[in-house]
């Protein structure tokens, strides 16, 4: 590039793909773009590939990214770029154009209620450039919540999840609080309350939510031991009302 002539009044425009900097692999940093060659080979504008967000790198140079997102990543994907040069050697005017169909939205979420969960939605909703149809949606929610509560949520991601093309939720981190008898089945059962407790106790965690001191190995199976037991329960009464 820096040793091609052009008559004068002739754009110079250049294409490449690769990157401006290094990641830490030596292949990367044997294979670099140099971030001036726009200066260098006098270039109005330089458009490259390969990251696949839209980046500026200078006023002459720019990465347009993908047309379409590929992953839950905030890089400015999804756009094309409009570039206007009004003349030879002028700098040109980048605008950038969404031409993606379909949003990736990642949010995380600290629940304490299942009323949260009307102002979730909300912000999701904005979120979707196309409606729920064209969204992938990735939730991780974390907090304490009743046994209630707990079923809510599901029901709520149940919900969302045959509205949106599609989604992930990790929910490792919502735990319950609270007293297990204001759950009617729990409440009728003696056996169901006690192995919920046991399982509670191995948890690491009481009925306020205080450490009790329960051996660190044990806190995730006990957790995952209690969500199964409360879903085999709600299933159990979805039977029973069908």
């Amino acid at each position: 590039m820096n040793g091609c002539e052009t008559k004068p009044g002739v754009y110079r425009i250049g294409l490449a793909h690769g990157s401006v900097t290094g990641f830490g692999n030596s292949d990367d940093t044997n294979a670099l773009l140099d971030p001036a060659r726009a200066t260098s080979a006098q270039l109005d504008y330089l458009a490259l590939g390969d990251w696949h967000g839209a980046v500026r790198v200078d006023a002459r140079t720019w990465y347009s990214g993908t047309p379409e997102p590929d992953r839950f990543s905030d890089n400015e994907s999804g756009h094309a770029l409009v570039v206007e040069i009004g003349s030879p050697g002028a700098i040109p005017k980048v605008e950038k154009v969404r031409a993606a169909q379909f949003s990736w939205v990642a949010l995380s979420e600290e629940l304490t209620n299942a009323d949260h969960l009307d102002g979730l939605r909300s912000r999701l909703d904005d979120q979707f450039s196309d409606g729920p149809v064209r969204a992938l949606v990735r939730l991780t929610l974390s907090g304490g919540l009743s046994v209630s509560d707990l079923a809510r949520v599901k029901a709520w991601c149940e919900v969302l999840d045959a509205e949106v093309a599609y989604m992930a939720v990790r929910d490792d981190g919502l735990k319950v609080r609270g007293d297990l008898s204001g759950h009617s089945a729990f409440s009728a059962n003696p056996e169901l309350m006690a192995a919920a407790e046991v399982l509670r106790q191995m948890e690491g965690i009481d009925g306020t939510g205080a450490e009790n001191g329960a051996d660190s190995a044990r806190p995730r199976q006990a957790q995952v031991g209690l969500q199964l037991l409360f879903d085999a329960v709600e299933t159990a009464l979805e039977e029973e009302a069908a």
